[in-house]
């Protein structure tokens, strides 16, 4: 049993024995136990509040890892129409494509880039240096 427990008892048969129960007892016409009530009041309160259990919400590694490649997936498919749009118009310097051809690179690495959507987004960036 928890401390507060035992506690919150100690608390209740101090305050029934204080005058509480012969108040109720005799139809509340004894007079009013100011301490009994009060102690009682703690004393329920301290039961019920060490009884009680406290559900805590807890994230889990893997769900956060999970969410992590989530991110970075549609961040790097977000990215990659971003670029589509910007060689289409011709807007994109070599540096920028050496850059994601960079990162590409450190993404298959890590394995965070499927085959074929590697292989798909390095024709693309190797067009757009031809290009540039």
């Amino acid at each position: 049993m928890r401390a507060k427990v035992v506690l919150g008892i100690l608390f209740l048969i101090f305050g029934l024995g204080a005058g509480v129960l012969e108040w109720v007892i005799s139809g509340l016409a004894a007079p009013f136990p100011t301490l009994g009530l009060a102690a009682t009041a703690v004393g329920l309160y301290l039961i019920a509040d060490g009884l009680r259990r406290r559900q805590r919400e807890t994230v889990r590694t893997e769900d956060v890892a999970i969410g992590a490649l989530l991110a970075a997936a549609i961040g790097g498919t977000i990215l990659a129409s971003e670029l589509k749009k910007r060689m289409e118009r011709g807007n994109v310097s070599r540096e920028e494509i050496d850059k994601a051809l960079m990162q590409l690179e450190l993404l298959r690495a890590q394995g965070r880039v499927p085959p074929e959507k590697y292989a798909e987004l390095k024709a693309i960036l190797e067009n757009a240096r031809r290009r540039a």
